[in-house]
C-alpha cells in the first residue's frame, strides 16, 4: 500500500491560510465550474514579508517500513513529509510521489528561476498521481494532483498544524479534498498557482450536438474516439507488473465490455484476460447476467483470447463486518451511495471468487435465460413516460416522426411473472454450482486493475442528465458540465483510497490523455442523451438505432399509442454505444447503464441491512452517513 503525508507544525500563524480553507470548502461542496467564479485574489496574500528560509543543514532522512521519512524545518515551521516513493532530484529538491508518472524521467527536468516557474513545470506532469515537492533552494513545499484529480490527497487543519495525507487519520476531524486546478505553495504563508489549460474545461465549452450536424462529423468523431481509446489502452497497459495478464473490473455494461475489447484487440503478449464481476445477491444481481451476456460475445468474438469471467460473490455477514473499515475509507465522502459505491468497489478489487466455466454458457438453463423476454427487459434500455411537448405526434406508426416497424414491435403476451424469473436465475445458478472448474477458489495474482470510470462523465451516462433534458437542454447541459468538473471530489478520491487500501492501483483508459486531446479536438461534445424516438436524421444511419429491439425495451407497451402516452427512449453514452455496435459488442449495445451499487445489489444489501425499502432508500442516496448508523 502506497502512503503520503506532510504534517507542519507552526509557531505562528501562517499567512493565507484562513483564505485558503474558505475556498477548500467552496471546493468541496460544489466542484469548480467556473474557477474565477470564486471571490479568491490569487496569490492568496501578497505580502511583503519574505518567504521563510528552509533550512537544508536541518534535513534529517530515516527509513522506516518501506517508507522514507524527510524532516526539517525554517524559521517559523517543522516540516515532517512521509512517503514510500521519495525521490532526489539533487540536494536541494525532493518529491514525494503517489501514484505514477507517464515517465519517471519527466521529474528531472523541472526547472526555473523562481519558485512559480517550478510549481508551473510540476504543473505540466503527466499521469496518474499526487505530489508533495521539497525545494530547499525557494524554501517552498509544492502541494499538487494530476490534471484530472484521479488520486487522493486530503487536507486538515488544526490548531498550529497542517496534515497532508492520501487518507484522513481520524473521522472525528474535518478534512478536505485538495483539488486538482492548482498547485499550492507553502513557505510561511499559503498561494496558489492555477492550472492553465485544463482539458476537462475545454470539452465543457464545446459546442453541444445539433440536429443538423453533417453524418461525416459523426463518423470522424466515432473513428476518433475508437482509435484514442486503442491507443489509450496500449499506452496505459504496456509497463504492467504482472505481464501474462490484464485485470478490468467487468459489469458486462458498455463501458466495461469496450475496454475489454480493446484489451484483446490491442494487447500483445498476454496469456488471458481477467474480468472481475462483483455480486451481493449473485442470484439476482443485474451485473451478472449482463456479465454472463457479454462475456459470452467476447467468446465469440475473440476466440483466441482466454477471458476468464471471475464472480465475486459476497457474503452479507462479511459485508455488515467490513462496513465501518469502508466508512474510515470513504470519509470525508460520507453519503449512503458513497459507501455502496466503496463497497462494490472493495469486493470486486480484492479479486477473489470463482472462475465461471464457459460451458455454462452452452446449458439450457442459460438459453432460457436469454430467450426470457421479461428478464432481458430488466437489463435493456426503457421506454419513459414523458410530458408532451407543444406540437404532440400521435400516430403510432410514426412516434415522434421516426417510422416504427410495428409488425416487429411485440409487446410481451408471455406469461412470464417474477417467479418464473426467479426460477430460471436459481436453476442457471444451480448448474453453475456442479460444475468442478466453477468450484475452484480462485485470487487474481494482479495489483492493477482497468476501471471504467470518467465514461458517464465524458459521454453523458447518467440517467438525470435525461430526466434533466425533458425539461430544459440548458439544465441537461449544465449537469452534465458540473459532473465532469466535480469529477475528482465525487468519484476519484473516494475510489483510489477504497482501492489502495488493497494495494491496488487503477488504469481509466477514459480518461486518458488520447481521448481527452480528441475530444477537445471534435468539433463537438458528444455528452448528451438521444431520444431514438425523435432523433436527427444523422442517428437513423447509425447501428445503435437500427438494431434496436423495440421487444426487448422496459414498458414497451406504451409504444403502442393505445395509452395515450408521450414517450421517449432516451439513448445515452451513444457514441460508445455505436463504437460496441461496430465492434460485434450486440449485447450490451442496448443495455440500461446501471449503476455499480445498483447493477451489483450492494445498495440492496445496505438498505435489507437497515430494514429500508428500496423506495424510501432511494430518497436517502445523498443523505450524509453517520458512523453510529453502522
Amino acid at each position: 500500500m502506497q502512503q503520503l503525508r506532510l504534517v507542519i507544525r507552526s509557531d505562528t500563524a501562517i499567512g493565507g491560510l484562513d483564505q485558503y480553507v474558505d475556498s477548500l470548502k467552496k471546493w468541496n461542496e460544489q466542484g469548480v465550474i467556473d474557477f474565477k467564479a470564486y471571490d479568491v485574489a490569487w496569490p492568496v496574500t501578497k505580502s511583503d514579508i519574505s518567504p521563510g528560509q528552509f533550512y537544508h543543514d536541518s534535513l534529517n532522512i530515516e527509513r522506516h517500513d518501506n517508507a522514507t521519512i524527510l524532516k526539517f524545518r525554517s524559521d517559523s515551521l517543522h516540516f515532517e513529509l512521509t512517503g514510500t516513493n521519495v525521490i532526489s532530484i539533487d540536494d536541494y529538491t525532493y518529491c514525494a510521489i503517489y501514484g505514477t508518472l507517464y515517465d519517471n524521467r519527466d521529474l528531472f527536468t523541472i526547472q526555473g528561476s523562481t519558485s512559480e516557474e517550478i510549481a508551473n513545470s510540476l504543473l505540466a506532469l503527466k499521469g496518474s498521481f499526487s505530489i508533495i515537492c521539497v525545494s530547499f533552494r525557494f524554501s517552498s513545499v509544492y502541494l499538487l494532483k494530476d490534471e484530472i484529480g484521479m488520486k487522493s490527497l486530503l487536507a486538515n487543519f488544526e490548531a498550529c498544524q497542517i496534515t497532508i495525507a492520501t487518507c484522513a487519520t481520524s473521522v472525528e476531524q474535518q478534512w478536505y479534498e485538495l483539488p486538482p486546478f492548482f498547485c499550492a505553495v507553502i513557505t510561511n504563508e499559503i498561494n496558489t498557482i492555477e492550472r492553465c489549460n485544463l482539458a476537462l474545461l475545454q470539452i465543457c465549452k464545446q459546442q453541444r450536438l445539433t440536429q443538423d450536424i453533417r453524418l461525416d462529423q459523426v463518423e470522424m468523431a466515432i473513428m476518433s474516439i475508437r482509435e484514442a481509446l486503442c491507443e489509450a489502452v496500449k499506452d496505459a497497459c504496456s509497463p504492467r507488473i504482472v505481464k501474462e495478464c490484464v485485470t478490468i473490473l467487468f459489469s458486462g455494461g458498455i463501458d466495461s465490455a469496450i475496454l475489454a475489447s480493446m484489451v484483446a484487440e490491442n494487447v500483445t503478449d498476454l496469456q488471458y484476460v481477467e474480468l472481475v464481476n462483483v455480486a451481493f445477491q449473485p442470484k439476482r444481481a443485474p451485473d451478472r447476467i449482463t456479465a454472463m451476456c457479454t462475456y459470452e460475445d467476447l467468446l465469440h468474438l475473440y476466440p483466441n483470447v482466454e477471458f476468464r469471467l471471475i464472480c465475486v460473490d459476497v457474503d452479507t455477514d462479511e459485508y455488515k463486518e467490513m462496513e465501518p473499515h469502508l466508512f474510515e475509507l470513504i470519509f470525508p465522502n460520507l453519503t449512503h451511495m458513497d459507501l455502496n459505491i466503496a463497497a462494490a468497489l472493495h469486493y470486486a478489487a480484492k479479486r477473489t471468487g470463482y472462475i465461471l466455466n464457459p460451458q455454462v454458457l452452452k446449458t439450457p438453463q442459460w438459453q432460457k435465460i436469454r430467450q426470457s423476454v421479461s428478464i432481458m427487459k430488466s437489463v435493456n434500455l426503457r421506454v419513459n413516460i414523458v410530458k408532451p411537448p407543444q406540437s404532440h405526434l400521435t400516430s403510432p406508426e410514426n412516434i415522434h416522426g421516426c417510422n416504427i416497424n410495428l409488425e416487429s414491435l411485440v409487446v410481451d403476451q408471455i406469461s412470464n411473472s417474477a417467479s418464473d424469473d426467479e426460477e430460471k436465475l436459481l436453476a442457471l445458478y444451480d448448474v453453475r454450482a456442479t460444475e468442478t472448474h466453477s468450484n475452484m477458489p480462485y485470487i487474481s495474482t494482479s495489483n492493477v486493475v482497468i476501471i471504467g470510470s470518467g465514461a458517464d462523465e465524458i459521454f453523458g451516462g447518467y440517467g438525470r442528465h435525461s430526466v434533466e433534458r425533458k425539461v430544459d437542454a440548458s439544465i441537461s447541459e449544465h449537469e452534465i458540465n458540473r459532473d465532469l468538473l466535480r469529477l475528482w471530489k465525487r468519484n476519484m478520491g473516494r475510489d483510489d483510497r477504497v482501492l489502495n487500501d488493497l494495494g491496488i492501483s487503477a488504469i481509466y483508459p477514459f480518461l486518458h490523455q488520447h481521448v481527452l486531446t480528441t475530444l477537445t479536438q471534435l468539433n463537438m461534445n458528444p455528452a448528451i442523451s438521444i431520444d431514438a424516438l425523435a432523433c436527427p436524421e444523422w442517428f437513423k444511419s447509425l447501428g445503435v438505432y437500427k438494431t434496436m429491439k423495440f421487444e426487448t425495451l422496459k414498458y414497451n407497451e406504451f409504444l403502442s399509442g393505445a395509452h395515450n402516452k408521450h414517450v421517449a427512449i432516451y439513448m445515452n453514452k451513444w457514441l460508445l454505444r455505436e463504437i460496441a455496435h461496430r465492434i460485434g459488442l450486440n449485447y450490451c449495445v442496448h443495455f440500461k447503464k446501471r449503476a455499480i451499487q445498483f447493477g451489483s445489489r450492494s445498495a440492496n444489501t445496505f438498505n435489507m441491512l437497515r430494514g429500508m425499502s428500496n423506495r424510501v432508500a432511494s430518497d436517502k442516496g445523498a443523505a450524509v452517513l453517520q458512523r453510529c448508523n453502522l
